[in-house]
């Protein structure tokens, strides 16, 4: 607390050196900054690009800076409306970039990511705006409040007023640590919210419609499942696709996990199997094995975790 009173908040007053270090400000460069980050996912950033979308929080930035040391004498008889002007200035900044960057999330990014990765950019999304909306948001109703006079002593004031205080001291370091840290560390700061490969394979986007012609010819069709040895890499082979192209195809799908969804789909083929009088004199796991499940064990646990109930539970059912 002394640190950020004493150190941190004190000493850039006076000094333009120190301002441009560690003085406010620097957070409404954040909403820019989240912009590129997410807009990185769908396309590569040109230098054009960046410096657009940092020129708006730039100017204010800049004004902000030439009017603090440069000009506040001329205006020393309006500092109340000035005051008011850069806080509604950061305020509309702030939400500028909000409705541009879940623009860019909703139309691009979205196409880009696993579902679940898409989500936990929303949630981090929602969550930093909730979070940089505080500063504008306290310090405008501690200025409405001074401007309309309400008394210095009132719960109210004393009320707004430590808040406002609150989250110069303490969200505004930690906007700017993040600040500097997402410039510098672009990479890790992705990392940091995202695990690895979240992002959907360019050849899965663009042979989607040809992957689901696959899928129909070689499971519902060939009924490639019934294969014991087939596994993803073996499937992707077949299809002559990467083995991270189907990957990808099935969580832009929905279908699951590949192990389980094959599964499911010999499972399927068992209980068809059950009530056709060609195969009455098959035991159940000769069914389960004519459907590719290698082993028995293997094929209880599946069709259990599938149906609910056992297979030999589920043949009495189907024969009552």
């Amino acid at each position: 607390m002394w640190f950020f009173k004493k150190v941190f908040y004190g000493y850039w007053q006076d000094n333009l050196i120190l301002f441009l270090l560690i003085g406010p400000g620097k957070p409404i460069f954040v909403g820019s900054l989240l912009l590129l980050y997410y807009k990185s996912y769908s396309e590569k950033l040109t230098y054009r690009y960046i410096i657009k979308c940092i020129a708006i929080p730039a100017v204010y930035y800049i004004t902000l800076i030439l009017f603090r040391f440069f000009l506040i004498d001329k205006f020393s008889g309006t500092n109340h409306t000035i005051t008011h002007l850069f806080s509604a200035g950061i305020f509309i900044i702030f939400l500028s970039y909000f409705f541009l960057t879940k623009k860019e999330l909703k139309t691009k990014t979205r196409k880009k990511l696993i579902p679940k990765a898409y989500k936990k950019v929303m949630i981090l999304f929602y969550s930093l705006y909730f979070f940089l909306l505080q500063i504008p948001i306290w310090d405008a109703l501690r200025s409405v409040f001074k401007q309309l006079e309400v008394p210095n002593d009132s719960i109210a004031f004393l009320l707004v007023n430590k808040i406002s205080i609150g989250i110069y001291l303490y969200l505004y370091p930690l906007t700017y640590i993040l600040f500097i840290y997402a410039l510098s560390e672009l990479t890790i700061f992705r990392r940091l919210f995202l695990p690895k490969n979240v992002s959907i394979n360019e050849n899965t986007l663009r042979n989607k419609k040809e992957l689901d012609k696959l899928m129909e010819y070689y499971f519902k069709e060939e009924k490639l499942y019934k294969d014991p040895s087939l596994n993803i890499s073996s499937c992707a082979s077949i299809f002559k696709v990467s083995t991270k192209e189907l990957i990808d195809y099935f969580k832009i799908t929905n279908k699951g996990v590949f192990k389980d969804y094959i599964n499911g789909l010999r499972v399927s083929e068992f209980k068809q199997l059950l009530q056709n009088e060609k195969f009455s004199h098959y035991d159940l796991v000769g069914l389960a094995k004519e459907c590719g499940f290698k082993s028995k064990s293997t094929f209880f646990r599946v069709f259990k975790g599938l149906e609910g109930f056992t297979p030999n539970e589920y043949k009495k059912k189907v024969n009552h």
